[in-house]
């Protein structure tokens, strides 16, 4: 199951391995799924809702926890959601970030006034632990906030050689300074 599915491109990278549900409350990603991936099931509904989906055995949500005022109702009904040992796979803006330190107010995070849950790694964790998850392993994402990086065009392609070596690689070089922190979590 993934929360936040837009246009249904991980779920359709996933499918040969799961059965893969999929949800968006945004209408136009909702019908593009539907249409290009119709082997797929996919709902059109608020992410506050999830209790009209099924059990599962992995759920994610990359890039949504941050845009929902009350992250911890969906924590909550994941958890509910997922079966005996299932995991939860989340990716969240870092307020760690380098780049958020290089941007300060420009940073992506600020930027798109939808996110409106920035919360710390701590704060997050403890989020998770409070609504019984345990903690498999975290992650820090290293890509670099390209695209918004709006002074110094020579200074935004050296921003891009760190993300590209930590994904061909498979090292991350960034440690805890990635843009993102990407969770894995059990139930």
């Amino acid at each position: 199951m993934d929360l936040g599915c837009a246009k249904g491109f991980l779920l359709n990278e996933m499918r040969s391995n799961f059965n893969c549900y999929g949800i968006d409350f945004y209408r136009p990603f909702y019908v593009y799924a539907k249409t290009r991936f119709p082997d797929i099931k996919f709902y059109h509904s608020d992410i506050n809702n999830l209790y009209i989906l099924k059990k599962n055995d992995v759920i994610t949500a990359c890039d949504v926890l941050e845009h929902i005022k009350n992250p911890q109702k969906v924590i909550k009904q994941v958890y509910e959601l997922l079966n005996k040992d299932g995991i939860f796979f989340v990716k969240v803006p870092n307020l760690n970030s380098l780049d958020k330190k290089l941007k300060g107010k420009d940073w992506f995070g600020y930027t798109d006034k939808t996110h409106v849950s920035l919360l710390s790694e701590e704060q997050w964790s403890k989020l998770f632990v409070k609504n019984n998850f345990k903690i498999v392993k975290k992650y820090y994402e290293g890509y670099f906030d390209i695209p918004y990086f709006k002074k110094l065009k020579t200074i935004q392609k050296l921003f891009l050689l760190p993300g590209i070596f930590t994904y061909i690689a498979g090292i991350n070089i960034l440690s805890k300074k990635g843009e993102n922190i990407i969770f894995v979590l059990r139930r």
